[in-house]
């Protein structure tokens, strides 16, 4: 065995030895070095996209619309842009400048955050309703095109590098104004020119005296008010059913009929319209809605007698108007988006929530007294007093001091102006403003910090909220 061994001379083991660390070296600089560059391509392309997408939304605007199929696919098109423009909104934000987009997680994060947040499926609903204004024999290779596959996912927005993302949102906005603008294009042309048609049958074939359903969705959800509206030239009028229901329809100006329906149980409904000559089916389901709220409810913060605030996540287009928020240990109102929460008990309080006369969700929570110091107004006289005269802020625990905090004011219009003071008095700038108060305006001390006598210990001080 000895005779089988291999000695390498010293001075060429070190060559081996800087050989294998020279190739070490290049293979780290390999992957520094690239990291970034396919983002710098996709951000070239992102460019370019944006111009592209400039160019078809002048088309679609000019697209001059006759029938009311046409104003219902355009109006929807330019929404849905508009939708998908406010989520490259919310990725630039997240993301921040230019140089954020060399941090390779950020987008990741960003990505996790919206799906699992709701707005993937916001955005998915949207994109379905959109699809469904299509001919049938198109809507399939629509979804191809936005990347959905049966389930749901989309592998665009999900398994994708990073720096990507940005480039999906204008594909999809790409998607949604090229295709408008061919369908269009293709309801102008005379019949006999128009090559591709949907298979055509005597219940099914389009004309203007067959009634037509607007902008129906494929899902609905229990105790949703579901508004139908029906095109019909024709003299007759025509007949809604919903399996076997009939329902009653009322006539609009131009030919509009409107019918309103409130699904009480889930399942597969054959939607059915037709009058003399003509028949139109529709299959549609009806789903359990389940009340989702962007804020975890396990981490929610309940004080009696303090606001706090839920918004909730209605996923299939429902707004939070359409909801029926109710509670007999809490005061409850709804502020744009979100809920305006002040419980009045302590302890276990329920919200009940309705859609129509359907009961989707009781919320069960706990309050509790907040056991935080208690701030309040002093004068100069170190004298406890109202806005008007205030001078500083205090706290009634006499073995602790402010030493910073923030003032609010709320402005009746809704906007805020934020002030800070270093230490326990308020500003000039502070008492100049709140003389210039209008009434509906609010005042709020906020992140108001505490320091023990000991100087080392601190805490946080409740906020305190005065109405102008």
């Amino acid at each position: 065995m000895a005779g089988s061994t291999v000695k390498i001379h010293r001075s060429r083991a070190l060559s081996f030895k800087k050989l294998s660390f020279l190739y070490l070296v290049f293979i780290v600089f390999y992957f520094l070095s690239t990291s970034g560059e396919y983002i710098k391509h996709y951000h070239s392309l992102y460019k370019t996209q944006e111009t592209l997408n400039n160019k078809y939304l002048s088309e679609l605007n000019v697209i001059e619309c006759k029938k009311l199929a046409d104003f219902t696919l355009r109006d929807q098109s330019l929404e849905l842009f508009r939708n998908i423009e406010a989520n490259k909104s919310e990725l630039n934000n997240f993301l921040g400048n230019k140089l954020a987009f060399e941090e390779k997680s950020k987008e990741t994060k960003f990505c996790k955050k919206f799906v699992q947040n709701g707005s993937y499926d916001q955005l998915k609903s949207k994109i379905l309703n959109y699809v469904s204004l299509f001919p049938s024999y198109y809507q399939n290779e629509l979804l191809t095109q936005f990347g959905l596959d049966i389930q749901g996912k989309n592998p665009l927005i999900t398994e994708l590098p990073n720096g990507y993302l940005l480039n999906v949102f204008n594909y999809f906005q790409t998607v949604v104004l090229k295709s408008a603008i061919q369908e269009l294009k293709i309801n102008q042309l005379p019949k006999k020119l128009i090559t591709q048609k949907e298979p055509v049958t005597e219940e099914t074939k389009p004309s203007n005296k067959n009634p037509f359903l607007q902008s129906l969705r494929s899902v609905y959800y229990i105790g949703e008010n579901v508004d139908f509206s029906i095109f019909c030239s024709d003299t007759v009028q025509p007949q809604l059913i919903v399996n076997n229901d009939y329902l009653q329809l009322k006539k609009e100006k131009n030919s509009i009929y409107h019918a309103n329906w409130t699904p009480i149980k889930i399942g597969q409904y054959k939607i059915t319209v037709s009058n003399s000559t003509h028949t139109q089916t529709q299959d549609v389901e009806v789903k359990s809605l389940k009340l989702n709220f962007l804020e975890n409810l396990q981490e929610v913060v309940c004080n009696m007698n303090e606001s706090f605030t839920l918004t909730p996540y209605l996923s299939n287009g429902l707004k939070i108007n359409d909801l029926e928020f109710k509670s007999n240990e809490a005061i409850i109102s709804i502020e744009e988006n979100h809920l305006n929460i002040t419980p009045i008990v302590e302890g276990r309080f329920n919200i009940n929530v309705k859609l129509g006369s359907k009961e989707i969700e009781n919320l069960s929570l706990f309050s509790k007294i907040n056991t935080l110091p208690k701030v309040i107004l002093n004068d100069k006289y170190n004298q406890i007093t109202n806005f008007t005269n205030a001078f500083a802020l205090n706290t009634t625990l006499s073995n602790w001091q402010v030493t910073e905090f923030n003032m609010v004011l709320v402005l009746a219009d809704g906007s805020k102006k934020t002030f800070h003071s270093n230490n326990k008095y308020l500003s000039n700038e502070m008492l100049d403003n709140q003389k210039s108060l209008t009434e509906g305006a609010s005042i709020i001390f906020e992140q108001v910090k505490l320091l023990y006598k000991d100087g080392v210990k601190t805490t946080i001080g409740r906020p305190l909220y005065i109405k102008k």
